[in-house]
């Protein structure tokens, strides 16, 4: 029973680094329009 928590447990590791780097990538790109938006907004 024991080996079978830890492989659980490690899956549900994978999962919350693969959220986290999905949820990282589309802060960037999010942030990244936001930038863009007010350096358009300021050059004209």
């Amino acid at each position: 029973m024991p080996r079978f928590s830890t492989i659980r447990r490690n899956r549900e590791r994978e999962l919350l680094l693969k959220l986290r780097k999905q949820l990282g990538a589309l802060w960037t790109s999010a942030r990244a329009k936001y930038l863009a938006g007010i350096v358009d907004r300021h050059s004209t």
